[in-house]
């Protein structure tokens, strides 16, 4: 007896698309990962570099990541239609699902907490890509002496925006 697989759409090639793609049961959902980049980042291993140093790649190709039986195609997402649910690629190309999931990350906008966006640009951080872990590190290895100061700023939702 054949059942009709349910066809699932991942909007995003990165860690939460990546491993949502894989863990849905191969013969319940047909299972399409987008990405306009060829690659998956392991972005936690950014504090390896701007703590340690490493050297380590922190990019693999996304279909590395991904189990043989899950689809993935290369390209940007120009539109996602809830109501007929379709999703269209930048070439014209729309793709039907029965569910659809937009993994594409978060953006830090530095600006929100006054002076940020200016220390972030002279001394990097540790979680936005590798450029600025490699800054930080340069940073801390020319510090001779001097006081340190790590800061975690926690993200909020803004209720006079959600209105």
């Amino acid at each position: 007896m054949s059942t009709v697989k349910k066809r699932v759409i991942i909007i995003g090639g990165g860690t939460s698309g990546a491993m949502l793609a894989n863990r849905l049961p191969r013969d319940e959902f047909e299972v399409t990962v987008i990405d306009k980049q060829p690659y998956n980042y392991f972005w936690p291993w950014l504090l390896y570099i701007a703590f340690r140093g490493s050297r380590r790649p922190i990019k693999r190709e996304i279909r590395s990541v991904l189990k043989p039986w899950v689809n993935f195609i290369q390209s940007g997402v120009r539109v996602v239609n809830l109501q007929d649910r379709y999703v269209e690629l930048e070439d014209g190309k729309r793709l039907g699902y029965d569910y659809v999931v937009i993994a594409t990350g978060a953006t830090v906008d530095y600006s929100r907490v006054p002076g940020l966006d200016k220390v972030t640009e002279m001394f990097g951080n540790y979680h936005s890509n590798e450029e600025n872990a490699w800054r930080v590190w340069q940073t801390l290895n020319s510090m001779r002496e001097g006081t340190l100061a790590i800061i975690l700023v926690q993200g909020h939702t803004d209720a006079r925006q959600a209105r």
